[in-house]
């Protein structure tokens, strides 16, 4: 993989570390909906009035928030693997093998006919898609070959393409002053290969011609992955995490085990979810951990609110991914304030962009569960 050098950082900190103003209220659990398969993914509607479900049938179904009724469903041309929201009230279903699905929900909602709710394009096995830039520039990361293609306005054609070995596996949006840039995680080949944070202007031709490589992590994965100039990494293989940015400095703290997500905290914190069934909270300033908190499971996802204020892990991982709990993480010292039952094999998580709802997918239960934050 040709790259270019990265010039050292500067000495100066990342400028949005100001934490937002808290929300009110505490995540109580508002109802389940049972369904008839395994939920595969869930994600929230952009006006946040559904959540959509991904299903081990192939289909994808909407429900409605207020009560969880069924709104309806649509046939998938495959069985997708995940869900990604995107700018513009567009849902993307990636995983499937044969083309990338990309859902107009206001064609949805106002019951139109499927050819006009279903965008279909011709790229194979997307892993992750981005879109960034006004109009919006759309980006996704193939598991063929390690293509990473930009296409065209209408989302009709290929315009451009790159290919990384080893391959993209998550695709980040990072603002640098007024423009967006995008940030590919490539993770490497232990002990011989390193991975890489690739950073690039995907507007410019040839397309990730110019690019700046960061080399200083072996498997870089991405928990918050857009709308601000730093996005927090960990990485897996060195139980690292990573307050990274563009032009600032970059600040690497220990993660605690098995690190699996990590979140923004308040007083400039990052709290580091492990899959050993520890929450660790870790000061970016000082670049040590300070605190553990045992989590009463293994967990398998883990969302945060906007206001830095509070984790939610669903506990469904382990060795029979069996777990049927879900946690609330919160307060000062840091503790578990709740632990609800969500199900058997409780292991996707979705939240609203405001922070106020959360969805809980399980596997083995069959259902969806739905908290609210009053």
């Amino acid at each position: 993989m040709p790259v270019s050098s990265v010039a050292s950082p500067a000495s100066s900190p990342p400028v949005d570390v100001v934490d937002p103003p808290a929300a009110e209220g505490k995540f109580v659990k508002t109802y389940q909906v049972r369904l008839d398969v395994p939920p595969i993914d869930v994600q929230f509607s952009s006006d946040e009035s559904l959540f959509y479900v991904l299903a081990q049938d192939g289909t994808l179904r909407a429900h409605d928030v207020e009560a969880g009724a069924e709104k309806r469903r649509m046939k998938l041309p495959g069985r997708g693997k995940s869900l990604k929201s995107l700018p513009g009230s567009r849902l993307a279903v990636l995983g499937l093998p044969a083309e990338l699905v990309v859902i107009d929900e206001a064609a949805w909602q106002a019951g139109r006919a499927e050819s006009d709710i279903l965008k279909r394009i011709g790229v194979r096995d997307v892993i992750d898609v981005a879109a960034l830039g006004d109009p919006n520039v759309v980006i996704a990361a193939t598991g063929q070959g390690g293509r990473v293609v930009r296409l065209s306005k209408d989302l009709s054609t290929i315009d451009a393409e790159f290919v990384s070995v080893p391959p993209v596996h998550t695709l980040v949006t990072l603002r640098v002053g007024d423009a967006e840039r995008l940030v590919m995680l490539v993770s490497g080949r232990p002990p011989a290969d390193s991975g890489a944070v690739i950073v690039c202007d995907p507007a410019i031709d040839p397309f990730c011609g110019s690019r700046a490589v960061w080399t200083a992590m072996t498997e870089p994965r991405a928990s918050l992955r857009a709308g601000s100039n730093r996005s927090l990494l960990f990485d897996t293989a060195t139980a690292t995490v990573v307050d990274f940015s563009v032009g600032a400095e970059r600040r690497v703290a220990p993660s605690g085990p098995q690190p699996i997500a990590a979140f923004p905290w308040v007083g400039d914190r990052a709290v580091v979810i492990g899959a050993a069934g520890e929450a660790t909270v870790v000061s970016l300033g000082h670049r040590k951990v300070q605190a553990t908190v045992a989590l009463g499971g293994v967990p398998s996802a883990a969302v945060a609110t906007p206001d830095r204020r509070v984790v939610i892990a669903a506990l469904g991982g382990g060795p029979t991914g069996r777990g049927a709990t879900t946690v609330v993480l919160a307060g000062e010292p840091l503790a578990v304030e709740s632990s609800v039952d969500t199900g058997e094999g409780s292991h996707v998580l979705a939240m609203t962009a405001k922070g106020g709802l959360v969805a809980v997918g399980a596997t083995g239960g069959r259902t969806v569960t739905l908290f609210q934050r009053k």
